[in-house]
């Protein structure tokens, strides 16, 4: 596994369905976290 937990309740999403349907849900993960890249830009200090 490549994800190391950093806190007792950290999830990773299990997606389950047919090739096409995985992709799907990844392009909405994808455009998500981009709208929040958007909105919350990081802060240099």
């Amino acid at each position: 596994m490549d994800a190391i937990p950093d806190r007792l309740h950290a999830r990773t999403p299990l997606i389950i369905g047919s090739r096409e349907e995985v992709k799907l849900v990844e392009s909405f993960i994808e455009d998500r976290l981009r709208r929040e890249e958007v909105v919350a830009p990081a802060t240099s200090n």
